[in-house]
């Protein structure tokens, strides 16, 4: 591989060596010498998979398993069926294509596309069957249609590769050679010119082409005067209109993209400088210093990735890797593939936080490539997990998307190889993803919790301090992405109402630039994140933590203001509700929330509960609004399209100050035991009972058995024995009035576990000292170091060392 990390001073890590005179000789060199084919597979590669399909296996069962009725451009799965299929393809070129996402209804589903991918009279909802016609819904079809031409250019490609047979070249080339004749010119803009509307959608279009151009260009179906032809008339015009729109975005990802695979195709030097510049730029300069992209971390990391992956699957045949480079620190293509480890819900379902698809899962085929280009156990466990999901799902979601989790994918079929028989499992652990604004909080339990409290970036929402909860091996407190982009209730599912977070005065935030976390912990069995909000509601300051403990959930909201404000807190669940209680019916006016649909509403003062009763287990929550009278109302909204709708859960108050104080309590079965004495929620589930402290400074005075002058304190008990403690912003904690820990001063966080045989402890602090723990163990473990304790009448003191000190400025969730 060459090594492209020195040659310029620039503040752009270099991706050329340029000669004395600044031309790039060398990449010239390297492409002229390059044998054909390479930009998707090499001859080597091809050799290796012919021989795979004279055997049989999973390989050749895809290879020759009938094709659908609409395939995608990329499909692993019945290849030659529909190469066959293809040979009988009228290649006419279509009319300028328009725009898939007009191809939407208004509730939000996509439109049924017609069999013969014709544009038609009319066009209908399979969900609400509604009708639509016009010039935008043809112009969808024709998007179709050339998408359709390109992914049989490369299927007909990679089939001859594999079989040698003429005629499946003959029809890729016939593809090509009218493309070239047909085509009318390049994009001047993002939806000017080119033979489709989006500059995207072109640069989507052409890759698989340049891909088919390599795979058959020593083919006897092309000659001199025809490669001549694709290259001056079809993708030099490409490549030029796409450099001419620029780089930014998603968007810019696939144009550069584009122009670099399209350099390698055809061999010109210039055209993949260009590109290797241009990501260098974008990595250097819009990818997280954490690994995610800053717009969507579902639909929109993995696509800005996917374009990636086919100029660095070219690079690296041609001698140049991508993979392993890094044009600044945390940045690079192997960030991309394993932050969304720590993002992704343990379902494998992906967040759909901002803009993008509902249902998006971690995309194996992507993961293949991983496992390819790096020997990370990580990648394998993904690949193997995974595909256990396809063979045993884990609940009804991954049933219902079960070939995301089967092995067919286009690069599977490949370049898929034997997964290793033990992999290690990756580390899950909360994190926080600064660039986007967006931190998870995880524990063993498989309980996770995302919380958006980031800026409104590009294809963001108006969601300030929304969050996700996801638990009982489902998610149950979703956030629904979008729909396509034509539909009219898009409006929807970017505004503050769709979204689990509070709604003033009935309106939508502004978009917020402010952002940040002011606490972050991180611990074996508690998670804490809190932020701050001033600037998405004028005159309005709002502060929600978030903790978990074990299996619970607590939503902790303050919301300040010098004039009188409508504060409604707001959750939707995949369950029905049921009240734990009876309450005072009423009438909550709703009317401003065009979506949503009452169907209870009740008045309480101080503390409510509903359970909702889910697939798999119940969610059992309770509200505290610390003695405030409030109104309560159950309804309906849309889930991720406007007809199937789910349960919604709206808690109202009002005034200049307004304190919510929210229990999400999942578990297997119902009746868990909820109660509240002063500031202290006990939770009991069979022999575990968690004490959890929250600090109020207007709550009465309790009996309760737990203590502190923190602002929150955890003590668990299993069959009545400590099992674990835990103790944030505070000094010491009294049980059954007895000190059960006392430190030398404050602390951020300290988190004791008595599980093992030796208590071992997290200690987050500047300040070193003497620390008493009512344990008679005299060894124990502080941050990692072995501590002895001095031990007597079961009262342990055990010094602190500086050594042993983890900073309060430190990042406790990396």
């Amino acid at each position: 591989m060459v090594d492209w990390s020195v040659g310029r001073a620039s503040t752009v890590a270099p991706v050329v060596i340029p000669d004395s005179e600044g031309h790039v000789v060398h990449l010239a060199a390297l492409l002229a010498g390059s044998p054909r084919p390479y930009v998707l597979m090499s001859e080597r590669e091809i050799s290796v998979l012919r021989r795979g399909l004279t055997k049989d296996g999973w390989k050749r069962s895809l290879y020759l398993q009938p094709a659908e009725d609409l395939q995608p451009v990329y499909t692993g799965a019945g290849i030659m069926s529909v190469a066959n299929r293809s040979l009988e393809m009228d290649t006419t070129i279509p009319a300028r294509g328009g725009h898939y996402h007009k191809f939407f209804c208004d509730c939000g589903n996509r439109l049924t596309i017609p069999e013969d991918l014709k544009p038609a009279p009319q066009y209908q909802c399979s969900v609400c069957g509604k009708s639509y016609s016009g010039e935008d819904f043809d112009g969808a079809v024709l998007y179709m249609q050339h998408q359709r031409l390109a992914g049989a250019a490369l299927s007909l490609a990679i089939v001859y590769a594999i079989e040698k047979d003429r005629a499946y070249s003959d029809k890729a080339a016939e593809i090509l050679i009218n493309y070239a004749r047909a085509y009318p010119g390049p994009h001047t803009d993002y939806t000017t010119g080119g033979i489709l509307y989006q500059s995207l959608c072109e640069a989507v279009w052409v890759i698989p082409l340049a891909q088919a151009y390599d795979l058959i260009y020593y083919s006897r179906s092309l000659n001199d005067t025809d490669r001549q032809l694709i290259e001056n008339q079809l993708f030099r015009r490409v490549a030029d209109g796409l450099k001419s729109v620029g780089i930014e975005g998603n968007w810019g990802s696939w144009h550069l993209s584009a122009v670099g695979v399209i350099g390698l195709s055809i061999k010109d030097a210039e055209l993949v400088n260009y590109a290797l510049e241009s990501l260098a730029s974008q990595l250097t300069t819009q990818l997280g210093e954490d690994g995610l992209w800053p717009e969507s971390v579902h639909t929109y990391h993995f696509y800005p990735l996917r374009a990636f992956v086919h100029l660095a699957e070219g690079c690296y045949r041609l001698g140049i890797d991508l993979y392993n480079w890094e044009p600044s620190p945390g940045k690079s293509l192997k960030a991309m593939f394993t932050a969304p480890l720590q993002y992704m819900y343990p379902s494998f379902r992906l967040p759909a936080i901002n803009d993008g698809w509902y249902d998006s899962f971690l995309p194996l085929d992507l993961y293949e490539i991983a496992h390819r280009r790096w020997d990370e156990p990580a990648f394998a466990w993904v690949l193997k997990r995974g595909y256990r999901f396809g063979e045993n799902p884990l609940n009804d979601d991954q049933r219902e998307h079960i070939k995301a989790f089967r092995r067919s994918s286009f690069y599977a079929f490949l370049f898929g190889r034997d997964l290793p028989g033990r992999s290690g499992t990756p580390v899950f652990k909360s994190h926080n993803f600064k660039r986007i604004g967006i931190c998870t909080l995880r524990n063993d339990d498989d309980v996770m919790v995302t919380f958006d409290y980031g800026p409104f970036l590009g294809h963001g929402h108006l969601d300030k301090l929304s969050f996700t909860l996801y638990a009982n091996d489902n998610l149950l407190v979703p956030d629904y992405g979008t729909p396509g982009y034509g539909s009219s209730i898009l409006g929807w599912y970017t505004s503050t109402a769709s979204h689990n977070t509070v709604v003033v005065d009935c309106k939508p935030q502004q978009k917020a630039t402010d952002y940040g976390l002011t606490l972050h912990y991180d611990g074996a069995f508690l998670q804490l994140a809190e932020a701050k909000a001033a600037d998405h509601y004028p005159g309005v300051v709002q502060t929600r933590r978030i903790l978990v403990v074990g299996r619970w959930c607590f939503v902790i909201d303050l919301l300040e203001s010098s004039d009188e404000h409508e504060y409604d807190w707001l959750i939707r669940c995949e369950g029905s509700p049921e009240p734990a209680e009876r309450y005072e019916p009423w009438d909550v006016d709703c009317s401003k929330y065009a979506e949503i649909k009452p169907t209870k509403a009740y008045r309480f003062f101080d503390s409510c509960r509903f359970d909702w009763i889910c697939k798999e287990g119940n969610l059992a929550t309770a509200m505290w609004t610390h003695g405030a009278p409030a109104e309560l109302m159950i309804g309906t909204c849309p889930a991720e399209i406007a007809e199937r709708r789910v349960s919604l859960y709206l808690c109202r108050q009002r005034g200049t100050t307004a304190r919510f104080t929210a229990l999400l309590a999942p578990s297997r079965q119902k009746g868990l035991d909820i109660s509240k004495d002063g500031c202290v929620i006990r939770i009991a589930e069979d022999d575990c009972v968690d004490h959890i402290y929250l600090k109020d400074e207007n709550a009465a005075l309790s009996s309760s058995l737990l203590q502190t002058d923190g602002e929150a304190a955890v003590v668990r008990t299993r069959a009545g024995e400590i099992h674990a403690i835990a103790l944030v912003n505070g000094s010491w904690i009294r049980w059954m009035d007895e000190l059960l820990i006392e430190c030398p001063s404050k602390v951020d966080y300290v988190e004791v576990s008595f599980g093992e045989r030796n208590p071992h402890i997290r200690y987050c602090c500047d300040t070193a000292g003497v620390m008493k723990l009512r344990t008679s163990a005299r060894a124990m473990r502080i941050n990692g170091h072995k501590a002895a304790a001095a031990n007597s009448e079961g009262q342990a003191l055990l010094r602190v060392t500086s050594q042993m000190l983890i900073s309060p400025g430190a990042d406790y969730l990396s």
